[in-house]
């Protein structure tokens, strides 16, 4: 709950159509993502953030993660966002790993990358 808290806490009015949820045909949540922004204040630059990607362990190595974040890169464009941001835990190699291959697919511009109608900075 800490973690939702600090993210998410105050906020849940924001959530409806930028929390994304993949479900098994047995309602069971099997991964998630969220079109989201930065909470700091810090980032001024009005972008729109890739924000808690998380895969269920046993559903891992399905092919979930990708069509997820093409879907919430999506939602962010109809937001209104002509940039994303893709934040990884540098502490967790495979996430790290898994950002940087998905980056290397996407069509690269210098070092940010496009998806149609954005731009992707890693």
């Amino acid at each position: 709950m800490e973690s939702w808290n600090k993210y998410y806490g105050g906020r849940e009015d924001t959530l409806p159509g930028r929390m994304v949820f993949i479900e098994t045909a047995d309602g069971e949540k099997a991964a998630t993502a969220t079109a989201y922004h930065d909470i700091t204040g810090r980032d001024k630059s009005g972008s729109g953030w890739l924000h808690w990607v998380a895969v269920r362990r046993e559903r891992q190595g399905k092919g979930l993660a990708k069509p997820l974040i093409l879907h919430v890169l999506g939602i962010m464009r109809n937001l209104g966002h002509t940039h994303a941001k893709i934040p990884t835990q540098t502490t967790t190699w495979l996430s790290s790993y898994t950002c940087e291959i998905f980056a290397q697919k996407l069509p690269m511009a210098g070092q940010s990358g496009s998806f149609p109608g954005m731009n992707i900075f890693v």
